[in-house]
């Protein structure tokens, strides 16, 4: 049926709006609401995949990874010419973390740190490969282990090791473990101004270790890190200041109860045996670091060592590498304008990290203080890395001897993903937002041509 309009029959035509004879051309809107969002979603898709910077960068094949052989001696070659009497201190390769075991000249054993905890296999794997007791057979126990601090890269896998290999006397941070319904069983060595923290990996840790007391009774001990506590030496009856094969793991941190960075929790130590002095850190930060060098400048009570000609032959670089440790101050109470081109730096952490360590500053700061590219050392690049001192025939002395794993790993860029994501970000923008804008403006030139 028909339908009447006006007064008049027919069928209802529909309005076309850009039809020559019908009504105008709908006006061209720009809808920028929707446009910035677009913009604003793809900046922070963006955004984020800069946090997998170097995974993306390995992927689409813009940074090659070449192996090429190591010159000098390897960690290898060290740990076969090592002998009784000997102290080798090796800096695992355990990706993005820390892990280093101390083969003491009296043949007693230490562990510091453990890794992430996807360095469970590495970590076991070498121990059980390389770490023997004074028979040479595989170890079952480590008379000490040290936790620095409370971070997962540092005790992830150090519960593992100490389920396998239980521990005489255990050190650890000045923090309790609050971890959901757990009881700390350290609690009352700890100050009452300490801070918790209740994560499962410290958890782990603390747990694993007070198995120590299953398997050796009131012979296993508990310390609270802290530059108060006295060195650990070989026994009265081996060994005694100044006799051939004494050494000392001396705390100078840390210096407070608490801190607000769970880093500065790590204690500065030095190792020292026959005048060859090696300095480690954890990550420990400037705060740790400062409270150190202040008293290192007042050179009070123990602090006395550190006069104006003290130099440490190695020290393990705090926080991975990172630009907020191993700051000037340390550097010059550890050792001496003079001593620094023979020094050698260790840098612990994983290639391709998210963090980038060590951090590129750092390493123009260590290049300013006066330290050569040549005796820095990374486990990124060199793997695990192995040190050694001991005695010397052709000089008839004491030398630090060092080596590294056989193969040095060595990056290359064509070109960064952060430029790349860049350029997306500034052609969407152009095309979303700028085209737009210059159409419109165009537009309304015409206009105003127009009407002139």
């Amino acid at each position: 049926m028909a339908e009447r309009k006006n007064g008049k029959t027919g069928s209802t035509a529909p309005k076309s709006s850009g039809s020559r004879s019908g009504g105008k051309k709908s006006a061209y809107k720009p809808h920028w609401g929707i446009r910035i969002a677009i913009v604003l979603v793809v900046g922070v898709l963006l955004g984020v995949s800069l946090l997998f910077e170097n995974q993306i960068n390995l992927a689409l094949g813009l940074e090659k990874i070449e192996k090429t052989e190591y010159e000098g001696t390897t960690a290898g070659d060290i740990r076969k010419k090592s002998v009784a009497g000997d102290l080798n201190v090796h800096f695992v390769d355990v990706g993005q973390g820390d892990a280093c075991i101390v083969e003491l000249p009296d043949g007693k054993k230490m562990i510091i740190d453990g890794g992430e905890k996807d360095a469970k296999d590495a970590l076991l794997g070498y121990i059980d490969e390389n770490i023997t007791d004074k028979d040479g057979n595989k170890i079952t126990y480590f008379d000490y282990a040290i936790l620095t601090h409370t971070d997962s890269d540092h005790c992830g896998s150090l519960d593992d090791v100490l389920n396998k290999y239980p521990a005489k006397n255990f050190y650890r941070p000045n923090v309790k473990c609050n971890y959901k319904d757990y009881v700390d069983p350290d609690a009352s060595l700890l100050t009452s101004d300490c801070v918790s923290k209740g994560t499962a990996a410290y958890k782990d840790v603390i747990a694993a270790a007070s198995k120590g007391k299953n398997k050796f009774g009131d012979e296993y001990k508990v310390y609270i890190n802290s530059f108060e506590l006295d060195p650990i030496v070989p026994d009265a009856a081996d060994a005694k200041p100044g006799d051939d094969g004494y050494y000392s793991l001396s705390f100078y941190g840390p210096n407070s109860n608490s801190y607000k960075d769970w880093n500065n929790y790590s204690p500065i130590m030095i190792l020292e045996y026959e005048g060859i002095k090696i300095a480690l850190t954890g990550d420990c930060e400037k705060e740790g670091e400062a409270e150190f060098a202040e008293k290192a400048k007042a050179r009070e009570g123990k602090f006395s060592v550190f006069d104006d000609n003290y130099s440490v032959d190695v020290i393990k670089a705090g926080h991975h590498g990172s630009r907020t440790s191993t700051g000037e101050a340390f550097v010059e109470a550890v050792t001496t304008a003079e001593s620094r081109p023979n020094t050698l730096i260790v840098i612990s952490c994983g290639l391709n990290n998210k963090y980038k360590h060590p951090h590129a500053e750092k390493l123009e700061q260590f290049k300013k203080d006066g330290f050569q590219d040549k005796n820095i050392l990374r486990t990124d690049r060199n793997g695990t890395i192995v040190l050694s001192v001991r005695y010397n025939e052709a000089t008839s002395d004491f030398r630090l001897f060092y080596g590294a794993d056989p193969m040095v790993k060595t990056q290359e860029k064509t070109v960064d993903w952060r430029y790349i994501a860049l350029s997306i970000f500034v052609v969407v923008a152009l095309v979303i937002l700028v085209e737009p804008a210059i159409a419109a403006a165009r537009k309304k030139a015409k206009k105003l041509a127009k009407k002139k």
